[in-house]
């Protein structure tokens, strides 16, 4: 009875232990129902018992094997007291590593001793112990943030990949305990604190160990910049690509990324005047962190920002489009609602439009264009020059009145310098950004006399290609003139050059 009693306990424990010890046999029995004997470490082939550990840590490989001792014995054993470890070899990425366990003279549960092999085959666990960042800054003082902020410190410090894509999108994952419980929030007199722990010391598991995070205060009534709400137009991480930059560059790099987002080009961050750098190389697989930590002192900003400078370019080069236009659109938007098709992208940060190169096309047939630069901000365009973008002209299609030499084709409505009643005018045009409005200047010929007055020109609010125009004779024109009116639009670029008579009707 007794060694059925014992066979079925050595197929439980092996049941149970197949994770944790994958080559170690505990088939041979003891024949002392209380006293477990460590020589069944080895294997009925004198086979040394394995371990698989996923990270490097003396502490924790001894834990499972004290909890493998455990399945095996009647109580709990206990270090120093039923049993002693030595000649431990610490197991690195290079090497294996091993242990010998041996049982105290004293020791109720144990005899003899055994030796472990503890393999370097799996070590690919986060062991949250290492991390070393100590102080968080979270966006505010909540719960919720202070995880967002200990998400984001385990995935740049420990290589963990797991939350590339949408850190804080559960608040409490399957494998990291965030101890709402004890979680402390900070205040104006004292830090706050947030531990994180693995929820298994299981070989299965990714995460092993514990940390606690101070957390810093966040003032919402201080104005300075605070760099932790340093994210992309995505709601995610910042991030740098390598493409062979030389480390140095990076900070350069960073600091311009940061005064971009946050509107401080013409401020200037000055390095160990408002901030401290930090590069940590080769983490994971990533390339590296850059840390910016801004100082106490500094008058712009406050907080912490990390980026990540991932090694892979997963970015795209910018693509050639062509446009239709259409004459109730405005050409830029036409551009930027083609370009949101790829992956949202969004105008000034993943690409920029230089004004200066649009030409809006012609009413005979001519396409319009404007040159599209990828920017060296972009999480989705590689910064690898310009393309043109192409769009045909609405001018066609469309009741513009201007001919070919760019004139008016119907001139602007003369005023009866005795009649005051306003005057108006449709005026269409192209126009390449419709927050761009027309403008004028107002030319008299006799700059003594002031023919006209009220002159005012309104984009339509639907059509943002049409702009409606009016102004009246002025109360202190006495006599017949001409005034020369200058219409620019795209910025100046392009101009119409218009005059409005002035007649004096009682002549007549």
């Amino acid at each position: 009875m007794k060694k059925l009693l014992n066979f079925l306990l050595a197929i439980n424990f092996t049941a149970l232990t197949t994770i944790t010890v994958i080559s170690c046999k505990f088939d041979q029995p003891s024949y002392d129902d209380n006293i477990y004997d460590l020589s069944n470490f080895n294997g009925p082939n004198g086979e040394e018992a394995t371990y698989y550990p996923k990270v490097v840590d003396e502490n924790y490989i001894k834990k499972l094997i004290i909890n493998n001792i455990n399945t095996h014995t009647v109580s709990e054993v206990k270090e120093n007291e039923d049993f002693i470890f030595q000649n431990y070899q610490q197991v690195t990425k290079e090497k294996k590593g091993s242990v010998e366990v041996v049982a105290t003279s004293n020791s109720k549960y144990l005899k003899g001793s055994g030796k472990c092999i503890i393999s370097n085959e799996q070590l690919t666990g986060i062991f949250l112990n290492d991390i070393k960042q100590k102080t968080l800054y979270p966006k505010n003082n909540s719960f919720f943030e202070a995880v967002k902020e200990a998400r984001k410190e385990v995935f740049f410090y420990t290589g963990a990949k797991k939350f590339l894509y949408g850190f804080g999108a559960d608040l409490n994952d399957n494998e990291i305990d965030y101890n709402e419980g004890a979680f402390i929030a900070p205040t104006k007199q004292k830090m706050g604190t947030l531990k994180i722990s693995a929820k298994k010391d299981d070989l299965e598991e990714i995460y092993v160990g514990e940390f606690t995070f101070d957390l810093k205060y966040n003032d919402k009534d201080d104005e300075k910049v605070n760099l932790s709400t340093a994210e992309n137009w995505y709601g995610k991480y910042l991030q740098l690509f390598h493409n062979n930059k030389k480390l140095e560059e990076f900070e350069d790099i960073t600091v311009r990324k940061l005064e971009k987002l946050f509107e401080l080009e013409k401020m200037s961050l000055k390095k160990d005047v408002d901030y401290e750098y930090k590069f940590s190389g080769e983490i994971g697989d990533s390339g590296g962190v850059v840390e910016i930590l801004a100082k106490e002192n500094s008058k712009l900003i406050r907080g912490r920002a990390l980026i990540l400078v991932d090694k892979y370019d997963p970015r795209i080069d910018l693509p050639i489009i062509h446009i239709n236009t259409t004459p109730n659109k405005s050409t830029f938007k036409d551009i930027k609602d083609a370009y949101r098709k790829y992956d949202r992208a969004v105008l000034d940060w993943d690409y920029e439009l230089d004004e200066e190169s649009f030409y809006p096309g012609d009413p005979f047939g001519d396409y319009g264009s404007v040159d599209i630069i990828a920017s060296e901000y972009s999480y989705l365009f590689k910064p690898t020059g310009r393309n043109k973008v192409d769009f045909e002209t609405p001018l066609p299609r469309a009741s513009f009145d201007i001919n070919e030499q760019g004139k008016l084709k119907n001139p602007l409505p003369r005023v009866d310098i005795n009649n005051y009643d306003t005057l108006t005018y449709d005026m269409r045009i192209i126009n390449g950004n419709n927050e761009n409005t027309l403008d004028y200047r107002i030319v008299d010929y006799n700059n003594s006399i002031k023919y006209i007055e009220n002159f005012k020109i309104e984009q339509d609010n639907q059509d943002k290609n049409l702009f409606h125009i009016s102004y009246r004779a002025s109360s202190i024109a006495n006599k017949p003139g001409i005034v020369k009116i200058i219409f620019n639009y795209h910025h100046g670029f392009i101009t119409i050059e218009e005059q409005i008579e002035a007649y004096d009707e009682d002549q007549f």
